[in-house]
């Protein structure tokens, strides 16, 4: 969870944090020269083996566009 924004944090419940072993500040990472594309704001590493891409915010029916797009990408 060292990537993760503290800000960003709380939207990730407090009992399951320490499943996750990695962590990647995605948008940052890949914002040089790709400004104006979708990208997903963390990638966790869970413990089970998986790779889980987070946008940390509420799902919000204005946003829901937005989230499908990120996908797609």
């Amino acid at each position: 969870m060292g990537a993760v924004n503290d800000k960003d944090k709380k939207f990730i419940d407090a009992s399951i944090r320490a499943q996750f072993a990695d962590s990647l500040d995605t948008d940052e990472a890949f914002r040089v020269g790709r400004d104006q594309e979708p990208r997903w704001d963390y990638l966790l590493g869970h413990e089970n083996r998986s790779l889980i891409a987070v946008e940390p915010y509420s799902a919000k029916t204005d946003e829901i566009d937005a989230v499908i797009n990120k996908r797609m990408h």
